[in-house]
């Protein structure tokens, strides 16, 4: 529990079906002194003084090695992460079930838009989106494995998040004025660029200043160092050359980004490495609507297997700014079928 509308309203409507949920919130080391956490853990805590339900504090000292490091490593071998995506599966939902059973609990719940089905014909539990699409999470959920998914409640999967948001007001469960949650817990702002100067400042010292090249090479200007861009990015550089120019790839090695006009972004193959399969087994060929990012609607495309755990994708129709390191996620309808991870082409 964060404190927030989503984490609080699972945990009343929970309540409310006959359940008795314990309220969880992670302090994470060595973050667990910065106000935000602590702020947090505090908000939780009245939530669940409100409820009349138990609250408890976890103190998870390998979120630096399962989390922060991946995803600082990530940025400074030129790919964009996705840090939740990694910390659902190695921290929250690891951490809630080996609490569970610690304390003989048989369910674990979060406040995530997402829904997990059984599928008696397949015999695994599916992951479904959630009813209300604008805030469809079930793409950051892709790493979770059956163990995970045979006990998980998504009280909020089934509920618009209008509905929450009232539901909170007119139950009085929190100030609305503490907002959402942050996008990334552990960046404050969410400016990971100052966040990569101070935690990797040996690095960032020594890739200050590198060059803008058009894809035959040739020097168009230079730009602060390579882990300040991601693919498709039009703003933090200049050039002299006619049009809007974006990043269409990143050499972290030579510390070079190349930029080129918007036509040259447009991929129709990609590849895809890490892949976890959730609502069905295993195929070596597949066809399906796939998100290369979150916010993308989606794209019909065939997913060929090349590798173990490696898919080759290829779209109907070419797609923007393929970022590698960023979480590529199959659908068909409403299923959850694999996710992975873009390669670098």
């Amino acid at each position: 529990m964060s404190g927030g509308i989503d984490s609080s309203a699972a945990a009343s409507l929970l309540q409310n079906e006959g359940f008795q949920p314990v309220g969880v919130t992670f302090v994470v080391a060595p973050y667990s002194d910065t106000t935000l956490f602590q702020a947090e853990a505090q908000k939780a805590k009245l939530v669940c003084k409100k409820l009349g339900i138990d609250h408890i504090t976890l103190e998870i000292d390998d979120f630096e090695e399962e989390v922060v490091a991946p995803f600082a490593d990530a940025y400074l071998q030129g790919e964009t992460p996705n840090p939740c995506i990694i910390c659902n599966r190695r921290i929250k939902f690891r951490y809630l079930y080996k609490e569970a059973q610690k304390r003989n609990i048989e369910n674990i719940a979060t406040g995530h838009y997402a829904r997990v089905k059984y599928d008696s014909n397949h015999k695994r539990y599916q992951l479904l989106k959630g009813l209300d699409q604008s805030k469809d999470q079930s793409y950051f959920l892709w790493k979770l494995s059956q163990k995970y998914l045979s006990k998980i409640i998504f009280p909020l999967g089934q509920r618009k998040k209008s509905k929450i948001a009232k539901y909170v007001d007119t139950n009085g469960l929190i100030e609305r004025k503490t907002g959402e949650s942050q996008d990334i817990c552990f960046i404050p702002g969410n400016d990971y660029r100052q966040f990569l100067a101070e935690y990797k400042p040996e690095f960032i010292d020594n890739f200050q200043k590198g060059q803008i090249i058009d894809p035959d090479g040739d020097v168009l200007g230079t730009h602060s160092g390579f882990y300040n861009f991601t693919i498709g990015q039009r703003k933090g550089f200049h050039v002299d050359r006619p049009g809007k120019q974006y990043v269409k790839s990143i050499d972290p090695k030579n510390n070079q980004i190349t930029v080129t006009g918007n036509q040259d972004l447009f991929s129709k193959q990609m590849v895809i490495k890490d892949c976890n399969w959730i609502s069905i087994d295993e195929q070596e060929e597949i066809e399906g609507l796939l998100k290369p990012r979150y916010r993308s609607k989606g794209a019909l495309c065939r997913a060929t297997k090349i590798g173990e755990n490696q898919y080759r994708i290829e779209f109907e129709k070419k797609q923007r700014a393929l970022t590698p390191g960023q979480s590529a996620v199959l659908y068909q309808d409403d299923k959850v079928i694999f996710g992975g991870i873009i390669t670098k082409n």
